[in-house]
């Protein structure tokens, strides 16, 4: 087997269009060459997967970064069919409903809106 240089190596990956692997591979530690590939190829969905809700989130335009995780629950009032971990983990979105926020001016309307919209980016 010939040695491969680094420059083949980017040449190969943007051919297969694999454009984490020159990052990752060399950080992946070798074991066997089933758990090598294993390794690589999964960093490289990974990576992909992180590009994709990085994207999502760009295109959607939010105009803040606002997580679930930060929002505060206490002064929400749901309705009785609704949970916060219904919310939380976007059921609304597989039975095609919408949410509507209403409340007085800094209530958290908007962050509940962007924190939702940020966890459907990550979902996919």
């Amino acid at each position: 087997m010939k040695p491969v240089s680094k420059e083949t190596l980017k040449g190969y990956c943007k051919t297969l269009k694999l454009a984490h692997v020159p990052r990752a591979y060399l950080e992946i530690s070798y074991t066997d060459r089933e758990q090598y590939l294993t390794d690589l190829f999964y960093a490289e969905i990974a990576a992909r997967q992180a590009k994709k809700v990085k994207n999502l989130i760009k295109k959607a335009g939010f105009p803040a970064f606002k997580t679930l995780e930060d929002f505060q629950w206490q002064p929400v009032i749901l309705p009785q069919t609704t949970t916060t971990a219904g919310l939380a983990n976007l059921d609304f979105i597989d039975r095609h409903e919408n949410v509507l926020a209403l409340g007085a001016v800094g209530t958290g309307q908007t962050h509940l809106a962007i924190a939702l919209g940020i966890r459907a980016c990550m979902e996919g």
